[in-house]
């Protein structure tokens, strides 16, 4: 019998639980990965998972969450860690984000 492994890392999956993500809360996650240097293709994945599980009622966020979860598709896809704490730093000061 073989056994999935987790797909993120068990430091990572804490951070999603079963409520829904505000800005300032995505922010702050997003601002924590991008400080850890956590691999670019993860935290698209992760924002995919959130996206698609932890978001309602929030275009703007659901939208920016999927542009970010296009970054698991590849290097070409990936956003600079500069960027993504830019983003990170808007989402948490209530700011539009400019992609």
């Amino acid at each position: 019998m073989s056994v999935n492994k987790p797909r993120f890392p068990a430091h990572l999956t804490h951070h999603v639980s079963h409520y829904f993500y505000t800005r300032e809360q995505f922010g702050k996650e997003l601002k924590h990965f991008v400080a850890n240097k956590e691999d670019i293709e993860l935290i698209g994945s992760l924002a995919f998972r959130i996206c698609m599980n932890h978001v309602r009622d929030d275009d703007m966020l659901y939208e920016l969450l999927l542009t970010l979860s296009t970054m698991e598709e590849g290097p070409e896809f990936a956003f600079s860690y500069e960027k993504l704490d830019q983003i990170a730093d808007d989402l948490i000061a209530g700011k539009e984000v400019k992609l």
